[in-house]
């Protein structure tokens, strides 16, 4: 199974007072452990995070079932965001196997774009933005898809529009009351794992996404049937893909 996430990042001055010291401590301790910042782009091999938590369990004096972990990030100006974990559900992380839905890629722009490879032949790539652009960004998309709605007489880029309108909504629903200062970051995780070289340097799905808003706008309804449909189908063909690799059914 391949996951892709989406995660947001607060900034650790809106954490509450109490909990501060604590980020700050095990951010410190991570950063000196692995001679730099890693999380979320860091893989664990074998024993490496099971030793990690014991050094750290130690280091703060605590047993180590108390110990509490974050993803975390710094801004370009050194500012730290988080991103507790633990619990069944997180509510700031969504997670998608076997592909990337469309409305993630609605609410980033191209320039956050980021490749990340390693020395073990590990790729990646994330998109980084922060949260009160996104809110105008995803506004402005629904706003788009509603108009084309009830614009467009191309009854399967209705059918396209609607769907895409509803996830839409949903993820301007899912960033509502969030921290505007705060920071998304979308990963495409083990996806990447599918993806050749070559198809992850061309991979750019957020470019695509608004090319097509960009034709909706312009009341070109054909060629946004046709791009919107080939973006589909690349996905179901990459979550195929995916699925295989994974051995998982696919989804009905």
């Amino acid at each position: 199974m391949a996951q892709s996430t989406l995660i947001i990042y607060d900034s650790i001055e809106s954490v509450p007072e109490d909990e501060r010291s604590y980020w700050r401590q095990y951010i410190d301790f991570y950063e000196q452990y692995w001679g730099g910042p890693m999380s979320p782009f860091g893989i664990w091999f074998g024993n490496e995070y099971g030793n990690f938590r014991r050094a750290i369990a130690d280091h703060m004096g605590v047993e180590e079932p108390a110990v509490r972990d974050c993803f975390f990030i710094r801004s370009e100006d050194g500012v730290l965001y988080v991103c507790p974990l633990g619990g069944a559900e997180n509510p700031n992380i969504l997670s998608c196997e076997n592909a990337v839905p469309f409305e993630w890629f609605a609410a980033f722009e191209e320039s956050g774009r980021r490749n990340f490879y390693s020395h073990w032949g590990f790729s990646s790539i994330h998109y980084n933005t922060k949260v009160g652009p996104t809110r105008e960004k995803l506004a402005a998309a629904e706003e788009t898809l509603s108009r084309a709605f009830d614009k467009t007489d191309h009854e399967k880029l209705r059918a396209m529009v609607e769907w895409m309108e509803k996830g839409v909504r949903n993820m301007d629903r899912w960033f509502s009351g969030r921290e505007e200062g705060g920071y998304a970051v979308l990963n495409y995780g083990d996806v990447c794992s599918v993806l050749t070289p070559q198809s992850l340097d061309r991979e750019r799905s957020v470019e695509q996404v608004a090319k097509i808003f960009s034709l909706l706008d312009e009341g070109k309804w054909k060629e946004s049937y046709e791009i919107s449909a080939r973006f589909f189908q690349k996905w179901e063909d990459l979550r195929q893909m995916c699925a295989a690799a994974g051995g998982d059914e696919p989804l009905q």
